[in-house]
């Protein structure tokens, strides 16, 4: 039986103990779907600004928001999740203010995904415009 209250811990063992909490954590997302797709797209997304990268189209800078904004959609994502899961348990029944909820974490993801969106269009257009100016100078 789990004790009522877990003793904090401190200093390098309190280090550890987080970390133990978020890969936890990790392992719960994982088995969510949406989380799963996101992990993928972020595979992607790693890839293909790495090779935008050495193809000389993105700089180091874009390619790394590009990454670190993926991320952003994941770490809301992993919020969503937590919100739902919250939700389901104080609310096992059907509640309009639990839907409410429920739509707003994944409006925040959807708001997310959107922001990547724009990133990526705008880095691109740029790098575009870049290779047609090339193109016309050359």
């Amino acid at each position: 039986m789990r004790p009522s209250v877990i003793p904090k811990s401190t200093g390098i063992k309190h280090i550890f103990d987080a970390f133990g909490y978020s890969w936890d954590g990790i392992k719960v997302a994982i088995k969510e779907t949406a989380f799963s797709i996101e992990c993928i797209c972020g595979v992607i997304v790693l890839v293909a600004a790495c090779l935008f990268y050495f193809l000389d189209w993105f700089s180091m800078p874009q390619a790394a928001i590009l990454v670190a904004a993926w991320l952003l959609v994941m770490a809301t994502e992993l919020l969503n999740t937590a919100i739902e899961a919250i939700v389901d348990l104080v609310s096992p029944d059907y509640n309009e203010l639990a839907k409410h909820a429920k739509d707003l974490g994944s409006a925040a993801v959807a708001v997310v995904v959107a922001a990547n969106c724009v990133l990526w269009f705008f880095f691109l257009l740029d790098a575009i415009i870049d290779v047609l100016d090339c193109m016309g100078e050359c």
